[in-house]
């Protein structure tokens, strides 16, 4: 009876031994960080990957993926059929048939990974692995490195309507959430919460996987900027048009003496600043690469408000000077889904709350109004020069 049991439990541990772990990455950076955790995390481990078509260059970056063989699948998603929104659309996913759901209905997973709280791929993902397995921890990861408040909307009538199809909701099932900076971060209502490993430029073999998927090559520019201009996805998304280039111009004087560049936010389709401001020519790379190979804290980094712009701080623990812009335009950048404004109190407060992660105070400032910007701007120049 003994040794049955032994036999018994050796073969459970061996069943759950070969359950795998799932990714699923929409975003650019999503990929870095799984590769990241891959490589520092689950290097024993046998991981799929999910690349959704929602940026520039996906289907380019999942071919890249198949060839780096660290990966058990590479799954390529078109999400091109799918509506945006937060409600009906998941529950539309959810139902109807589809080729994710097939290739999810035969997978055994213990460990689900995304990096966004809501989406109809967060909801299909859970619901369908669930069924198949029971023990299925889900987890999120920041969607990108930064401190920022985590908002729980959840409809009524699609949480009615979620209990008649017998569905669970991703976000009240969640194991862990997995940050940068989790000491950083608000309470939440369920899941404990995990820090993130640093990056490792000395683990080269990962350095090497990440510069060759991102077709990473040098920039003269961005090695020889002084000031570097981050674009963020506010225009892409439809929050505000062109207020930003105005306002970079307002604060970047024509006659400037030092060397400034732009880089364009990875889902960016067009380049609104050609003609305007010298601009990084590869496209599609997440910031993080360029630190990976650039190392930037004596770099200059002006943005509304970009998450990326604290990459350096949370990822490789090195402080970028960070000029944000927000509250001179914060009137004009407005919420697509409810028309609200985007900047709620909130979303300020997370903000501001930056400069206590910094160790050098004086390396991140907020500026109210154009003038307070470039005095900064220049008082920074002025130290770098010294």
């Amino acid at each position: 009876m003994l040794h049955l049991m032994s036999l018994l439990k050796s073969v459970n541990l061996w069943y759950k031994g070969e359950k795998m772990i799932a990714f699923f990455c929409r975003t650019p950076i999503h990929i870095f960080r799984t590769i990241q955790l891959k490589y520092e995390m689950f290097e024993k481990e046998k991981v799929d990957v999910y690349v959704f078509s929602s940026f520039n260059g996906s289907s380019n970056i999942v071919q890249r993926l198949k060839k780096i063989n660290i990966f058990e699948n590479v799954y390529y998603i078109d999400d091109s059929t799918y509506m945006k929104g937060r409600h009906l659309v998941d529950l539309k996913a959810c139902v109807i048939k589809s080729e994710f759901k097939k290739i999810l209905s035969e997978k055994k997973y213990r460990e689900l990974f995304t990096y966004n709280i809501y989406g109809p791929f967060n909801e299909v993902g859970y619901n369908v692995l669930k069924k198949n397995n029971i023990d299925l921890k889900y987890n999120v990861v920041e969607d990108a490195p930064t401190v920022y408040g985590i908002q729980y909307k959840e409809n009524k009538c699609i949480k009615y309507l979620f209990k008649i199809f017998n569905l669970k909701s991703s976000i009240r099932n969640i194991n862990c959430w997995w940050f940068s900076s989790p000491e950083s971060m608000s309470p939440f209502k369920n899941g404990k919460k995990q820090k993130l490993p640093m990056v490792s430029r000395q683990n080269k073999k990962m350095c090497q996987t990440i510069n060759y998927v991102f077709e990473y090559k040098e920039d003269v520019d961005l090695q020889n900027a002084d000031v570097i201009l981050m674009e963020e996805c506010y225009s892409n998304d439809g929050l505000i048009k062109n207020e930003d280039i105005e306002l970079f111009k307002q604060v970047i004087d024509i006659d400037k003496k030092f060397n400034s560049v732009v880089k364009l936010h990875p889902r960016s389709k067009i380049n609104r600043f050609e003609n305007k401001f010298n601009v990084i020519k590869s496209q599609g790379i997440p910031w993080e690469v360029y630190i990976l190979n650039c190392p930037m804290k004596d770099k200059i980094l002006i943005s509304l408000s970009c998450a990326t712009m604290t990459s350096g701080k949370f990822m490789f623990g090195e402080e970028s000077y960070s000029l944000l812009l927000f509250p001179i335009i914060e009137d004009k950048v407005i919420d697509t889904y409810d028309k609200s404004k985007y900047f709620t109190e909130e979303r300020k407060k997370k903000l501001s709350s930056q400069k206590q992660m910094y160790d050098d105070k004086n390396k991140f400032f907020i500026a109210c109004t154009v003038k307070e910007a470039k005095n900064k701007l220049f008082e920074w120049l002025d130290n770098k020069n010294e």
